[in-house]
């Protein structure tokens, strides 16, 4: 939890640019793209019309996973912006291998409802559920990641101590080290956090059991400060051109000489940069026949 905790005198809203996890996949583009369907976009510098694949979206696939984890980040952060009641803290609670999904369900229910009645009323969470590898026993148990929007840190304490109390209750899980709650500081802090967080969550290792269907993520009523469609349009395009404008230094920093001036190689990335959002303006998803 240490990724969204910060310097004790650091003033909250400081910062508060996107931060999003660099792309440093190796795969080249996904390897399951969908059938039937193509990209169709014209090709900036020479304007010849390109089809490219388009890509399966799916969790499992290694460079998909990628991309759909920044698009959570960016979402997070991008409305830690536009809310009213940003996220402030992070809990961390446990669970056991064997609690079934409807008292997981009974659980969170009862850790929000006594939230709203002994700490705030007007608190707005999400949560992330993951598996531990099972290195250590075999067993591997599941447990969730929160943040909470809340006014200090009496009162995420008091929430980690009523999520201690619950899932204790109902599960007999408690340990000290894997509960407790840390503090966030802006919008890059919790968007790093999620990167970081929903990224560990999607490792192989980590995933849910064979045959597990479920929710592995979720918010309260109200969490978003706007429509999630535009919400999700805006994350998808904040990632699209962070992963467009790597990819672009990667590529155009060969073809410059060492001690090239910094300053004009990125007025010349940004330029380029443009050039393919403008680009991107006028693509669309077409059929075809492979």
């Amino acid at each position: 939890m240490s990724a969204c905790s910060g310097d004790a005198d650091r003033v909250q809203g400081e910062d508060t640019v996107l931060a999003l996890k660099r792309d440093k996949s190796h795969t080249e583009g996904c390897p399951t793209p969908r059938a039937g369907w193509a990209l169709e976009v014209v090709e900036p510098t020479t304007g010849e019309l390109l089809r490219l694949p388009l890509p399966c979206g799916r969790n499992r696939c290694p460079h998909c996973r990628r991309r759909n984890v920044q698009v959570t980040a960016a979402k997070m952060g991008l409305n830690e912006t536009l809310t009213e009641r940003p996220v402030t803290h992070a809990v961390l609670s446990t669970t056991r291998d064997w609690a079934t999904d409807s008292l997981l369900r009974e659980g969170w229910r009862q850790v929000a409802l006594n939230v709203r009645r002994n700490v705030n009323p007007d608190v707005r969470y999400a949560w992330f559920r993951e598996w531990t590898t099972g290195r250590n026993d075999g067993i591997r148990r599941t447990h969730y990641h929160s943040v909470w929007t809340l006014d200090d840190d009496d009162q995420a304490a008091a929430v980690a101590a009523i999520s201690n109390h619950v899932w204790k209750r109902l599960t007999n899980a408690y340990s000290e080290k894997a509960h407790g709650w840390a503090k966030v500081w802006d919008a890059g802090g919790l968007a790093r956090y999620v990167a970081g967080l929903v990224g560990h969550h999607l490792k192989e290792d980590q995933a849910p059991p064979p045959g597990w269907k479920g929710r592995r993520f979720g918010t309260s009523k109200g969490f978003y400060a706007q429509d999630t469609r535009e919400l999700d349009k805006q994350a998808k395009a904040a990632v699209r051109d962070e992963r467009l404008r790597f990819h672009l230094e990667r590529a155009m920093a060969d073809a410059v000489p060492d001690g090239f001036p910094a300053d004009i190689f990125d007025e010349l990335v940004t330029e380029r940069l443009t050039q393919a959002q403008a680009a991107r303006a006028h693509s669309r998803i077409v059929r075809t026949a492979w």
